[in-house]
C-alpha cells in the first residue's frame, strides 16, 4: 500500500465500503487493493479491502484479523491510526489515517537516492516508529521502503498484514516463511522465532536502500537474495559516510542480539544530524575515527539449522533418473523432435510444471484450460526442473536442505527417492543420448554426474566459483556451465569429464542458452544486466549486448531467431533478435519474472513471476492475464 498517486476505479471496484465513499484506488497489496476514501463528515482514509479470492479461506480470514489487531494494538502517530474496520464483514476491510505523501520506494526511485542528512532523519523516523511497534507488542516482520510513507510530519510505517503479536506464535505452515525477501532477516529464512531484532535488520536495508539506491543482497532470484543474507556481508560501498556505514553494518548483523534496538539507532542518527557523530561514539565506544571502524561482528553458515526448516520428502520406490536442462530450451533427444528443434510441432494438450521455492512443491498448469493441479511436494527450496523427453517423469533440483534431486512421476503425481546431487545443487541438463545427467553445485563448485540407468552420482568434477546454469551442445560433447562467482563458463569434455580454461562470460551470469545449431551461447548476466554471445568454436565472447536491469532467464525460440530474457529487477521480458545482436521493446509483466520456458511450436512464452505464471503471444508480444500459484514460483518446464 502507497500514500502517494491514485489510480480511478474501474468496474471491478467497489464504490462505498463501510460507510466510507471510495474515491480512487490507491494500490494494491497481496491481501488486497487500498482505495481513498471519505467519511461523511470529509475525512479523507486509506481503506483496505481483502481480494474477493480470500474471503472463504479461514487462513486469510484469521491473517486479516491478526493485521487488523496489530494496527489497533500499536495505532501510534508514527504508524497510519485505525480508523474503523470490520474483518467479519462479508467482505473484510480496514480503514486508517490516509497519509497524503509518497512511499520511501516511490521517493528513491523517481527522485534517487537521499542525501545524508535526509537518510539520517528518515531513518531516525522509521526506528521512532519501530520502537513505538515494539513497544505494543508486535512485531512488524515485512519492513520494506513500499510500507514507509513520508508525509510532512515525518515518515510513517504501514502494512501490517503479516505482523504479529511478540507474545502469540506464527500461523505458517512448516518449510514456509513470510516477508519481502531483500529485507528479511536470516532467522525469518530459517523459518525461527522472529522477535524485534528482524525489523531492526528489515530496517538497515531500508536505510540502505534509501542512501543508494540499491538493495544491500541484491535483487535477483530469492534464494541467491537468501544465500548471501544467511552466509555474506553487503557491500555497503555507496554509503555517505563512516557513521551511516557503521550504522547500517550493525543492524544487518546475522545475529539478532548482535543488532541494536531501536533506542539506539535513534541516538546514533542524531549524531549524523547534528553533523558531528558523537552520538555515535558514546553509544558504540569501541567505534574509531573513519578510516578505522570495528569489525561487524559475523555468524558462521548455519547449514544445520538451514537443512532442518523443511521436511525431507516421503520416501518412494527409487526410479531410474532422466534429465534435462532447465536453463534455456529443451535439448535434441534421438527419436524426438525437442523444443530447439525448428521442425518441432505443437503437442495438443501441454503442461507447464512450475517449482516453487517456498512450498517445496512443483504445480502443474494446464496451458490451454489456464487451470493448475494440486501441488506436489518435492524437496526443500527447488531451484530448477526438467522433463524428461518422453514426458513421464520431472526431476526437481532441491537446494537446499540434503543436497538432491527428486524425481516425480508425472502420471501419478507421486515423488519417488532422492537422488544424491551435491552441495546446494541449482540446475541440471541431460545428454542428447539419454544416458546421463549432470547436475551443477552452487555450494561446492561441482558439476555431478549421474548415470541414468541407474540413478547413481559419479564424481564430482571441479567448474567454478558458484554454479548457476548449466548447458549440454546438440551434439553431447560438450557442458557448458556459468559460474556466477567469477563471471565465467567452463566448458567440460563430457567423454572424459576434463574442465577446459574458463571463458569470461560477465558479472554474475545466471543464465545460459545455446543455438539450435550449437554454434553459438548466450549468456544472461544478473550483475551488469547484459547479454553475453559466445563463439562456441573458437570460446570467443563478443561485445555484451544490454538485456535488462536484473536478467535472470533466458530462452531461446525453436527456430534460433530469438532469445527472450526475463529480467526480474526490471519486471520486464525483453526479446533479442540474434542476427543484427540487438534487443527489441521490453515486455512489461508486473510482478518480478524469474525464470522463462517457450512451447515447442516457438509461439508462447510461459513467464513464472513472484505470484503466477504469464503467457506472452510472442509473435504480438501480449500478456495474458497471470494464473496465480503460491509459495515463490521460479523455475518452469514445458511438456
Amino acid at each position: 500500500m502507497e500514500g502517494h498517486g491514485m489510480d480511478p476505479l474501474d468496474d471491478s471496484d467497489p464504490r462505498q465500503v463501510g460507510g466510507y465513499t471510495l474515491l480512487g484506488r490507491l494500490g494494491a497489496g497481496g491481501m488486497g487493493a487500498v482505495y481513498l476514501g471519505r467519511s461523511l463528515g470529509g475525512h479523507r482514509v486509506a481503506v483496505k479491502v481483502i481480494h474477493a479470492q480470500y474471503v472463504r479461506d479461514p487462513e486469510f480470514r484469521a491473517r486479516f484479523r491478526r493485521e487488523v489487531a496489530a494496527a489497533q494494538r500499536v495505532n501510534s502517530v508514527f504508524t497510519a491510526q485505525v480508523v474503523a474496520a470490520d474483518p467479519d464483514a462479508a467482505t473484510p476491510w480496514i480503514a486508517t489515517r490516509y497519509i497524503d505523501g509518497p512511499s520511501l520506494w516511490q521517493e528513491v526511485d523517481q527522485g534517487g537516492p537521499l542525501p545524508e542528512y535526509r537518510v539520517a532523519e528518515v531513518a531516525a523516523g522509521i526506528a521512532e516508529a519501530l520502537a513505538a511497534i515494539h513497544a505494543a507488542g508486535v512485531v512488524h516482520r515485512d519492513l520494506k521502503p513500499h510500507n514507509v510513507l513520508l508525509a510532512g510530519d515525518g515518515p510513517h510505517v504501514i502494512d501490517f498484514g503479516i505482523a504479529r503479536a511478540a507474545d502469540t506464535s506464527a500461523l505458517t505452515a512448516s518449510g514456509t516463511f513470510m516477508g519481502t525477501p531483500p529485507f528479511m532477516s536470516p532467522e525469518q529464512f530459517l523459518g525461527q522465532d522472529v522477535g524485534a531484532p528482524s525489523d531492526v535488520f528489515s530496517l538497515g536495508g531500508v536505510i540502505f536502500f534509501a542512501a543508494t539506491g540499491r538493495l544491500a543482497f541484491g535483487a535477483d532470484q530469492h534464494w541467491a537474495v537468501m544465500r548471501r543474507v544467511l552466509d555474506e556481508q553487503p557491500d555497503l560501498t555507496g554509503l555517505a559516510g563512516p557513521w551511516l556505514q557503521d550504522v547500517v553494518a550493525r543492524c544487518l548483523a546475522k545475529v539478532p542480539a548482535d543488532r541494536p534496538s531501536p533506542a539506539q539507532i535513534i541516538t546514533a542518527l542524531a549524531g549524523i544530524i547534528q553533523g558531528d557523530g558523537t552520538h555515535l561514539r558514546d553509544l558504540w565506544p569501541a567505534t574509531s575515527l573513519p578510516g578505522n571502524l570495528p569489525p561487524i561482528p559475523r555468524a558462521a553458515p548455519n547449514r544445520a539449522a538451514r537443512a532442518s526448516v523443511w521436511p525431507r520428502p516421503a520416501a518412494a520406490p527409487a526410479r531410474a533418473a532422466r534429465t534435462l536442462t532447465v536453463d534455456g530450451p529443451p535439448k535434441p533427444v534421438p527419436g524426438r523432435a525437442s523444443g530447439t528443434s525448428p521442425a518441432a510441432p505443437a503437442r495438443a494438450a501441454m503442461t507447464a510444471y512450475v517449482a516453487s521455492y517456498r512450498d517445496g512443491t512443483v504445480t502443474p498448469v494446464s496451458l490451454a484450460a489456464g487451470t493448475t493441479s494440486p501441488p506436489i511436494r518435492s524437496g526443500t527450496w527447488p531451484s530448477a526442473i526438467a522433463i524428461t523427453p518422453d514426458g513421464a517423469r520431472a526431476y526437481v533440483t532441491n537446494n537446499l536442505g540434503d543436497g538432491t534431486v527428486t524425481p516425480i512421476n508425472l502420471a501419478t503425481g507421486i515423488p519417488g527417492t532422492p537422488i544424491r546431487a551435491g552441495t546446494w545443487p541449482r540446475a541440471i541438463a541431460i545428454t542428447p543420448d539419454g544416458a546421463r545427467a549432470y547436475v551443477a553445485n552452487t555450494g561446492d563448485g561441482t558439476l555431478t554426474p549421474i548415470d541414468l540407468s541407474t540413478g547413481t552420482p559419479g564424481s564430482p568434477i571441479r567448474v567454478g566459483n558458484g554454479p548457476m546454469a548449466i548447458a549440454i551442445t546438440p551434439d553431447g560433447a560438450r557442458a557448458y556451465v556459468a559460474n556466477t562467482g567469477d563471471g565465467t563458463l567452463t566448458p567440460i569434455d563430457l567423454s572424459t569429464g576434463t574442465p577446459r580454461a574458463p571463458i569470461r562470460a560477465g558479472k554474475g551470469p545466471v543464465s545460459i542458452a545455446i543455438t539450435p545449431d550449437g554454434k553459438t551461447a548466450y549468456v544472461a548476466n544478473t550483475g551488469d544486466g547484459t547479454l553475453t554471445r559466445i563463439d562456441l568454436s573458437t570460446g570467443t565472447p563478443h561485445a555484451p549486448i544490454w538485456a535488462g536491469k536484473g536478467p535472470v532467464s533466458i530462452a531461446i525460440t525453436p527456430d534460433g531467431k530469438t532469445a527472450y530474457v526475463a529480467d526480474e529487477v526490471g519486471r520486464t521480458v525483453t526479446p533479442i533478435y540474434l542476427a543484427a545482436g540487438a534487443p527489441g521493446a521490453p515486455i512489461r509483466i508486473g510482478k518480478g519474472p524469474v525464470a522463462i520456458a517457450i512451447t515447442p511450436d516457438g509461439k508462447t512464452g510461459y513467464v513464472t513471476t513472484w505470484k503466477g505464471i504469464t503467457a506472452i503471444e510472442l509473435a504480438t508480444s501480449s500478456p495474458a492475464t497471470p494464473i496465480k500459484i503460491g509459495g515463490w514460483p521460479g523455475a518452469v518446464a514445458i511438456w
